[in-house]
């Protein structure tokens, strides 16, 4: 998860400007009409409104790391992951305590396949900013891929001891739960985000998924479609919602589910056949009636 940095500010430079530009204009006039006292006057007012306009009347101090974290989102957004790379490592150079650079680089690197190098870099930012939950939470994500899965979980409930709200941390650990098959304490970090934020469509995607493993398929339907009707285009519960209708040997509501998940992804090879699979057994289910 990348964060998103943003800030407002008033414009006022512009107007100060224009008013400085219509000061030169009537100095010029007056100089014209040999009016001098009258054109003296003017000519120190437009040097003042000038020497305002490049005042920081606010105290507002530029931030250079902030600087290079928005170039490096914007190089993300253009899939240019070198780059983004790059101006993250320039923000942390120039503020070694900028916490959203260490997350975004982590998780960059990890993406990219670089695990070692992602866990490096998240490492460094834990030692820097040990109470930052996005932090910890993604380091955790890249320990569990590597099956650090002890390491994995520690770093998830220091999240959530440092953000007790953060449904991805609590999601994750449901995961990592599940994985261990805790599915009991799984099944309560996946409902503790629902009580956090009952729109939330991972956690039920994620409950789903659980419910299915325990048996509970009438209920895992409905958490998969509730999942759905939050995110339209979440193409994992799409995908878990068509298995599930083709273990219960609904083929022909499976297949259309294959087909929704490819046209949200038509190189998906996986749906491609399992959508194959469904319509050959609904025409064989066909044929027997």
């Amino acid at each position: 998860m990348c964060i998103r940095d943003s800030r407002y500010r008033i414009p006022v430079t512009p107007f100060l400007l224009l008013f400085g530009a219509y000061g030169i204009v009537h100095v010029a006039s007056l100089c014209r009409k040999n009016t001098r006292n009258e054109a003296v006057i003017w000519l120190g007012a437009t040097l003042l409104f000038l020497l305002i306009s490049h005042v920081n009347t606010v105290g507002y101090k530029p931030s250079e790391s902030t600087w290079h974290f928005r170039r490096a989102l914007a190089f993300a957004s253009q899939d240019d992951w070198e780059a983004a790379a790059r101006e993250y490592r320039q923000a942390i150079r120039v503020n070694p305590d900028h916490a959203p650079s260490y997350a975004n680089l982590g998780n960059l690197l990890g993406q990219s396949g670089q695990t070692q190098e992602a866990i490096d870099v998240l490492e460094q930012g834990v030692a820097k900013c040990p109470n930052n939950p996005l932090i910890h939470n993604n380091l955790g994500y890249e320990l569990q891929r590597r099956g650090q899965l002890d390491e994995a979980m520690a770093h998830y409930r220091q999240a959530l001891s440092a953000n007790p709200r953060f449904l991805l941390a609590r999601n994750n650990l449901g995961n990592l739960l599940a994985q261990q098959s805790n599915l009991d304490q799984a099944e309560q970090q996946y409902r503790a985000a629902l009580e956090v934020d009952p729109l939330n469509p991972l956690a039920y995607n994620n409950l789903a998924c659980l419910l299915r493993n325990k048996g509970d398929i009438g209920t895992a339907l409905l958490y998969y479609r509730q999942a759905l009707a939050l995110a339209p285009d979440m193409l994992a519960a799409r995908v878990n919602l068509a298995d599930t209708l083709r273990d219960m040997g609904r083929y022909m509501d499976a297949a259309r589910a294959y087909a929704q998940a490819l046209e949200m992804e038509p190189d998906n090879a996986y749906a491609r056949e399992q959508r194959e699979a469904c319509e050959a057994a609904t025409q064989a289910q066909e044929r027997h009636k």
